[in-house]
């Protein structure tokens, strides 16, 4: 729930940040229910907004901006 996961991840995959109990049970979850993939709707969310073509993009974008 941190440095933008939240607007990422299902809420079934996040926990509460500094709290190792809620990461366990998190981890928990996850293992009980076989390890299922992503939807493929994040997958692709994923690689088109934070793969580091896109981060090259934006930077790109900001330093152009700026001067």
């Amino acid at each position: 729930d941190r440095d933008g996961m939240r607007d990422v991840l299902p809420e079934r995959w996040r926990f509460r940040p500094d709290d190792t109990s809620s990461l366990a049970e998190t981890l928990t979850r996850f293992v009980s229910a076989g390890c299922p993939l992503p939807e493929p709707a994040l997958v692709e969310r994923i690689r088109t907004t934070m793969s580091l073509e896109a981060f090259s993009r934006a930077f790109r974008r900001a330093l152009i901006e700026l001067a």
